[in-house]
C-alpha cells in the first residue's frame, strides 16, 4: 500500500513521547496514481458510509458536530491563490503537508516540547504526559473523529487518520496559545523557559510570518482548543472573561499590525457595544467582530444638512416686477422696456458663454451620473462639491454631511495600505462570504472603495488633505493600490449594508438635483475659462449702469 509514518518525539531524549501519524507517502494535492485511490473515490459505497456515521454522530446527544472551518470558495481563491497560502506555517487540517517536516515544524515541536515538561512541575495541571495533554486540549481518544467534523471538505483519512487529527490539533493548540502568551505582559514567571526556546528558533522575520499565518482564513483553529490549553495553564481561578481579554489585546496588536480601520473600544465598554469575544469560533472571527464594530455614539449613513434662512417669500428676486408700460406716462414705459430688453439679451449672452442658457447633453456634463447602487469615483464627486474625508473608525461608519447648498462632506474610515493588506482583507472577505448572516457589511466598504478608486488620480486624491482616506501607502505606487481594490471585489455577489445603502442614496440624491448640476457646470465653466469671469463682471456692471441710468432718468421726470 505504499504507507510510511511521520513520528514526533516530545520529551525529554531517555523518555520520549512517540506521536505516528500514518498516511500514504504522497503529497496532499498530487492526483492518485494508477491503482491508488483517495478521497471519497476509495468507494462509493465506503464514502456512503461514512457520511452515514457522520450523521449519526450529528443526531446523536452531546456529539452534534458543525463545520466552524472551512475553505476559501474556487471562484474567489483562484483570483490570487498566493494571498490564501501561508508563508511558513500551517495550522489545522488545511494546506498541511502531513508527510515531510519543515523547519518551522520542528520548531513547533520543540516549543511544544519544552511546554510539555513546563506543565509536568505544575502540579495542579494535572498533566505529566502527551497523552494527558491532548486529552485534556481535545478530549479522548474516541471522540477524536468528531475534530475532523469542524473541517469542512478536511483531508481525508488516507492521508491523516482520526487519531493523526487530534494530535496535530493538540499541537497546534498548544503552539498557538505559546505565541499569545509571548505576548502578555503579565505571564507566569515559570514560562520564561518557552519565551527562551520560542525567540532563539523564531528569528524576527519568521515571527513576522507566523504573525501573518495566524490571521490567513484557512489556516485558523478552533479557539475551543486554545481555551483549553489556557484553562490547564492558569487553572480553574483563570475565568473567560479574562481569556476574553487576552483575546482582545492579540485582536488589538493585528490592528495595529495590519493598520486596519476600527473604532477605539476599551475592553469594560466591549460588553456593552456588543463585542464579543468569549463566543468567537476562532481568531479571525475576533479580528472581523472588530473591524465591523459599529460605534454606538455614531449615527451611520446619516446625511445633516444646514437649513437656509432665505424663504421663497422672502426673496427679492420673487417680488420684484417691471412693468412694460406705465400708464400715462408713455416716456417712462419705452424707457423702462428698453432697459429691460437690453438686460435681458445681455443675460442671455453671459448664459450662453458659459452654457447655462440651455439642457446640457448628458457626454457634456461637468460630471458624470452614477450608476444605479453606486458612487462615482473620488474625481467625479470633487466636481460635484463632494469632499471625501477619512477618519479612525469602523467600516460600517459611513456617513454623508451636507454643509450648503454646493458643498457636501463624505466621511469614510481611514485605512493603511501595505504589503499584508491584500492578505488580511481577502481573509476578512472570505469569512464574511461564508459566515456571514444577513448584510455583508466589510465587503460594503471595499465595494464602496472599488467605486471612489478608478485610476491612480482618484488614490492621488484620496491620500490628499488633513485626514485622508487612505492615511499611509507602504505599497509601490498608486495603481498598484487602485489594482488591489478593484480586484477584491471580483467574483462575489454581496448585499448591501444599510448603511453603505443609505449612503449611497444621499450622494445620489445629491448629485441628481437639477438646479446643482447647473450651479456646478457655471462653477466648472469660470473655473477652466478665467476670461468669462471677465466678461460676466464687465457685464454685470454694464447692467448696473444701466440700472442706474433707468432709475435717475425716472426720478428726474418725477421732478419735472
Amino acid at each position: 500500500m505504499n504507507w510510511t509514518s511521520v513520528t514526533f518525539c516530545i520529551g525529554p531524549e531517555n523518555e520520549r513521547l512517540r506521536v505516528t501519524l500514518c498516511a500514504r507517502r504522497r503529497h496532499p494535492y498530487a492526483m492518485p496514481t494508477s491503482g491508488e485511490t483517495c478521497g471519497w473515490a476509495i468507494t462509493i459505497e465506503a464514502a456512503l458510509q461514512r457520511a452515514a456515521d457522520a450523521q449519526d454522530r450529528r443526531n446523536t446527544g452531546n456529539n452534534n458536530v458543525e463545520p466552524i472551518m472551512f475553505k476559501v470558495p474556487p471562484y474567489i481563491r483562484t483570483l490570487q491563490p498566493r494571498a490564501y497560502n501561508p508563508r511558513v506555517l500551517s495550522f489545522g487540517l488545511y494546506n498541511r503537508d502531513f508527510q515531510t517536516m519543515s523547519r518551522m515544524d520542528k520548531v513547533r515541536l520543540e516549543v511544544v516540547s519544552a511546554f510539555l515538561e513546563l506543565l509536568k512541575t505544575i502540579p495542579v495541571s494535572g498533566v505529566d504526559s502527551w497523552e494527558a495533554l491532548c486529552t485534556r486540549v481535545a478530549g479522548p481518544l474516541e471522540n477524536a473523529p468528531a475534530l475532523r467534523e469542524l473541517y469542512d471538505d478536511g483531508p481525508e483519512e488516507c492521508l491523516i487518520d482520526a487519531a493523526g487529527v487530534r494530535a496535530v490539533l493538540t499541537l497546534d493548540a498548544v503552539y498557538l496559545t505559546n505565541v499569545i502568551l509571548s505576548f502578555q505582559k503579565s505571564r507566569p514567571a515559570i514560562f520564561k523557559g518557552i519565551d527562551d526556546v520560542f525567540r532563539q528558533k523564531v528569528s524576527s522575520h519568521n515571527l513576522s510570518a507566523v504573525l501573518s499565518d495566524i490571521w490567513l482564513f484557512e489556516n485558523q483553529l478552533p479557539l475551543s482548543l486554545v481555551r483549553a490549553v489556557w484553562n490547564t495553564v492558569y487553572g480553574s481561578y483563570n475565568s473567560d472573561e479574562q481569556f476574553s481579554f487576552q483575546l482582545q489585546l492579540f485582536t488589538r496588536m493585528a490592528m495595529d499590525m495590519y493598520l486596519l480601520p476600527h473604532a477605539k473600544i476599551k475592553f469594560e465598554d466591549s460588553r456593552r457595544h456588543d463585542i464579543s469575544y468569549s463566543s468567537c469560533t476562532h481568531l479571525l472571527h475576533c479580528l472581523y467582530n472588530r473591524v465591523c464594530h459599529l460605534p454606538p455614539s455614531s449615527d451611520s449613513g446619516r446625511s445633516t444638512q444646514l437649513r437656509s434662512s432665505i424663504t421663497p417669500a422672502s426673496s427679492p428676486a420673487r417680488a420684484l416686477t417691471i412693468p412694460g408700460v406705465f400708464p400715462g406716462l408713455h416716456i417712462v414705459g419705452t424707457i423702462l422696456s428698453t432697459s429691460y430688453l437690453l438686460m435681458s439679451r445681455s443675460l442671455n449672452r453671459i448664459l450662453e458663454l458659459v452654457g447655462l442658457s440651455r439642457p446640457c447633453p448628458p457626454e457634456q456634463a461637468s460630471f458624470e451620473q452614477p450608476r444605479v447602487g453606486s458612487l462615482l469615483p473620488v474625481s467625479e464627486l470633487l466636481k460635484g462639491g463632494i469632499v471625501v474625508s477619512g477618519r479612525r473608525t469602523s467600516v460600517t461608519d459611513l456617513q454623508f454631511v451636507r454643509s450648503n447648498f454646493y458643498k457636501a462632506t463624505l466621511y469614510l474610515p481611514q485605512i493603511d495600505i501595505d504589503d499584508n493588506t491584500e492578505m488580511i482583507l481577502r481573509s476578512l472577505v472570505s469569512y464574511e462570504m461564508i459566515h456571514g448572516e444577513g448584510e455583508h457589511k466589510l465587503i460594503s466598504y471595499l465595494s464602496i472603495m472599488d467605486d471612489l478608486i478608478n485610476t491612480e488620480e482618484d488614490v492621488r486624491l484620496l491620500r490628499k488633505g488633513k485626514t485622508p482616506v487612505i492615511a499611509g501607502v507602504f505599497l509601490g505606487e498608486d495603481k498598484d493600490i487602485a489594482s488591489l481594490f478593484n480586484a477584491l471585489g471580483q467574483n462575489i455577489s454581496f448585499r448591501k449594508s444599510k448603511e453603505c445603502q443609505a449612503l449611497i442614496n444621499n450622494v445620489s440624491n445629491w448629485c441628481a438635483q437639477e438646479r446643482r448640476q447647473k450651479f456646478i457646470r457655471f462653477t466648472d465653466r469660470f473655473r477652466d475659462r478665467p476670461w468669462i469671469i471677465v466678461s460676466l463682471a464687465a457685464a454685470t456692471v454694464l447692467l448696473l449702469m444701466t440700472a442706474a441710468q433707468t432709475t435717475y432718468a425716472i426720478l428726474s421726470y418725477h421732478t419735472q
